[in-house]
């Protein structure tokens, strides 16, 4: 009714969603630079580090087939 959704709002939209999945997963930041991300998590996490890179990879798998 409205027309298409401003890209800036639909990106605004995305890091919300983004904000409140790294909620439920204990993340307190997410830094990305030179081509790597740090992740931060609060003391309380209950998360093993060495599956994290076995989820990105899953992750990554299923963006890749949505494109």
């Amino acid at each position: 009714r409205f027309g298409a959704v401003p890209e800036s709002v639909e990106n605004l939209l995305r890091i919300a969603l983004i904000r409140v999945a790294a909620h439920k997963l204990y993340l307190t930041e997410v830094k990305g630079k030179n081509e790597k991300v740090q992740f931060l998590f609060r003391p309380d996490a209950k998360i093993n580090p060495a599956g994290i890179p076995d989820a990105i990879a899953k992750v990554a798998e299923v963006l890749e087939a949505q494109v």
